[in-house]
């Protein structure tokens, strides 16, 4: 049974799982793979300028001072997780999860090595300066393995 890995790093919106869902309509059965990063793995300069190009001052200030609570990190990891899959089993399909590391591509490398995911789906908010120099997570991924990544905006019709 193909399974699709969906790497997001907040809680999924009803939107995302939705479009989500409709990409594989009429296929057989899919199984989902949700797969939410715990941290960042961005630098702390090119973080505080991108929290700045989208106007988000206070995770700039946070990001700048260091007062970012990695307790808080994963306990906000679990809660995107456990709303991202209670939205997948509201639409009655099979999604599973599991926290990563801030840079999830080695868990998407062995998932891909072992053939537990035949693709990968980024759902991200805007990322101006990751996108820019293509260190995003769908530019890695597309980069790294070898299975179709699709990146799109959480809560838009917008494809990365």
């Amino acid at each position: 049974m193909p399974r699709t890995a969906v790497l997001t790093a907040q809680a999924l919106r009803p939107r995302d799982v939705h479009r989500i869902l409709q990409l594989h309509a009429g296929t057989e059965q899919m199984q989902y793979l949700v797969l939410v990063p715990v941290g960042s793995d961005a630098s702390t300069v090119t973080e505080v300028i991108n929290h700045l190009s989208l106007g988000d001052l206070r995770e700039a200030w946070d990001t700048a001072t260091g007062t970012e609570d990695a307790g808080a990190d994963r306990a906000a990891a679990r809660d995107a997780l456990a709303s991202s899959l209670g939205l997948f089993e509201q639409a009655g399909a099979t999604a599973t999860g599991a926290l990563t590391n801030a840079d999830p591509m080695a868990q998407l490398t062995a998932a891909e090595r072992d053939r537990s995911i035949t693709e990968l789906i980024v759902v991200t908010e805007p990322q101006a300066v990751q996108e820019i120099f293509n260190s995003d997570w769908a530019s890695t991924a597309k980069d790294t393995l070898e299975v179709p990544v699709l990146h799109f905006y959480s809560g838009t019709d917008h494809v990365g």
